[in-house]
């Protein structure tokens, strides 16, 4: 699933941090850097706001480079790029009664990951953890009730700009921003992508 969020403009000269109104109707393309196609996001017909972009017939493809640019009349074109990674690579994985461990081989186009780990009542517990060089991560999860029992999970691989953005308080502010080569050109925001394996039945 690809899809594009456009916020709207911000007042940076009063300091505030509400967005103004959004945009009317911006120009959303998608550039495929490997095979040239272009691509026309739309806005979404349930979206009254006409702020969330997506199209069907777009199928993002690992290992590809893809440049987005957003343009409006009266604004500077806001650009960034993002190249989807692999899937993460599950190496091993060890379940307890109360205890669950996670080994990932490290892969070079993610930057960190989110294991998800559902219970049996439902709930689910969500770690995550950066590649820091290393060949594998290990991640452990312990729980105490007897009761529980760990039935899936599933592994997601960020890519550096998403995994940044995410893990940075974001403020526009004036004299409070410190740009970062993850945002986009002409403007605040991100373009990033992520992969993830199939959910895995534990127990079976």
């Amino acid at each position: 699933m690809s899809f594009i969020e456009v916020g709207g403009s911000f007042s940076l000269e009063t300091g505030g941090d509400q967005a103004n109104a959004p945009w009317s109707k911006p120009d959303v393309v998608v550039v495929d850097s490997i095979s040239g196609e272009i691509f026309y996001f739309e806005t979404d017909p349930r979206d009254t706001a006409n702020t969330h972009f997506y199209l069907d017939e777009f199928i993002a493809q690992v290992g590809h480079t893809y440049q987005v640019t957003v343009a409006a009349p009266d604004y500077e074109p806001l650009t960034g790029s993002t190249t989807v990674p692999v899937s993460p690579e599950i190496e091993a994985y060890l379940l307890g009664d109360i205890e669950f461990t996670l080994t990932v081989n490290a892969q070079p186009d993610i930057q960190s990951y989110e294991i998800h780990l559902s219970m049996s009542d439902g709930s689910s517990t969500i770690k995550n953890i950066t590649s820091n060089g290393d060949a594998k991560l290990i991640v452990d999860f312990t729980w105490s009730d007897l009761s529980l029992e760990a039935t899936q999970f599933v592994v997601y691989g960020y890519e550096r700009n998403l995994s940044e953005y995410l893990g940075t308080t974001v403020s526009i502010k004036p004299q409070s921003y410190q740009p970062q080569e993850y945002y986009v050109e002409g403007g605040f925001g991100v373009i990033g992508a992520l992969n993830f394996t199939e959910p895995i039945n534990l127990g079976d």
